[in-house]
């Protein structure tokens, strides 16, 4: 499915994840806004152990609710739900259930096929060849595509080379 078409927007044009979110029937939590959160927990995932996680996803009955790290940035954090919204998309199922001893929580596992498969159209919602081509032919800076779609400088970086736009790009300046 183009999830761009499904919500109007032209191939070119940022997805931001609220928009997709929207469609997919997920909502975003922070920690510090779920009643009866532990705020000793709360203060090691915002604190300590911040760098550890990013997301976690649940299913209840036909929605589902990523809580997310909200001490990441802007631009991490979009790149997390795209990555969250894409286990949706692709009807990824957890692969069971460890316990993190040292924080006292149970997190659900993905195998990495399906991570990798996250990853992949997580970055490809967020920005595709369409986009980058769009922004290139306007002389946008990584640095400017960047802010456009509230992508990390090194996200982009590494969908200009993966995506093959840069290599387009440079066939098309030779002839």
């Amino acid at each position: 499915m183009h999830w761009r078409r499904e919500v109007d927007l032209p191939p070119w044009a940022p997805l931001p994840s609220e928009v997709l979110a929207g469609r997919l029937k997920v909502s975003f939590l922070r920690p510090d806004a779920i009643a009866d959160f532990p705020a000793e927990l709360q203060a090691l995932l915002l604190g300590q152990r911040s760098s550890e996680w990013s997301a976690a996803t649940f299913a209840v009955n036909s929605h589902h609710v990523v809580i997310e790290n909200t001490v990441h940035s802007q631009n991490r954090r979009e790149a997390t739900r795209m990555h969250e919204m894409s286990h949706v998309i692709c009807g990824h199922r957890p692969t069971g259930i460890r316990v993190v001893k040292e924080v006292g929580v149970l997190l659900r596992g993905h195998d990495q096929e399906q991570e990798d498969e996250a990853d992949w159209l997580g970055r490809c919602l967020q920005l595709p060849k369409p986009l980058l081509g769009w922004c290139l032919n306007r002389n946008f800076t990584p640095e400017q595509i960047s802010a456009h779609c509230r992508a990390s400088l090194e996200l982009v970086r590494l969908r200009l080379n993966l995506s093959g736009v840069l290599l387009i790009r440079r066939r098309m300046n030779r002839g």
